[in-house]
């Protein structure tokens, strides 16, 4: 039997597990900012009208989602875990799918991604879903750090 990957509708018990195996990036960001997943979940709930996981045999890897920042323009974010690497092509394939959806229905103009300076993997990931580099955000990151701004302008 294979491994079974899919993406389905967030659940507030997807979070709490994924923070068993969260990346080192978004566990060091986790520390420093010093919330409880539970406020993460609010976040997450506030301004995200339709988010979504990856499970793989039933455990969440990836959170993910689409923030509206006001009409025509969103945000796209990802919360991962350490299998985001293993599972890479699924979650490109799906996270294409899902903004391209996103997107549509919404109609958004502008769709933005931020990344976090010197991860050269998460800005291949940005480029490969074919986001365009805009420039560099000083002190912006929740923990304080540099990020990089990606757009797709629709």
């Amino acid at each position: 039997m294979g491994i079974k990957r899919e993406l389905v509708p967030y659940e507030s018990w997807h979070l709490e597990a994924l923070m068993e195996y969260l990346r080192p990036l978004e566990e060091s960001v986790y520390k420093k900012i010093n919330k409880d997943y539970r406020e993460w979940h609010k976040m997450i709930m506030a301004d995200t009208p339709e988010p979504v996981t990856i499970l793989v045999d039933g455990k969440p890897i990836l959170v993910a989602g689409v923030s509206m920042l006001w009409a025509g323009v969103g945000e796209s974010w990802i919360i991962g875990s350490h299998y985001f690497r293993p599972n890479y092509i699924f979650i490109t394939k799906q996270c294409i799918k899902y903004m391209n959806y996103f997107i549509k229905k919404h109609k958004l103009r502008r769709l933005q991604a931020i990344t976090t300076v010197g991860n050269p993997e998460l800005v291949k990931f940005a480029e490969f879903l074919n986001f365009q580099y805009e420039g560099e955000l000083r002190s912006y990151g929740m923990d304080g750090s540099n990020q990089y701004m990606f757009s797709r302008v629709i």
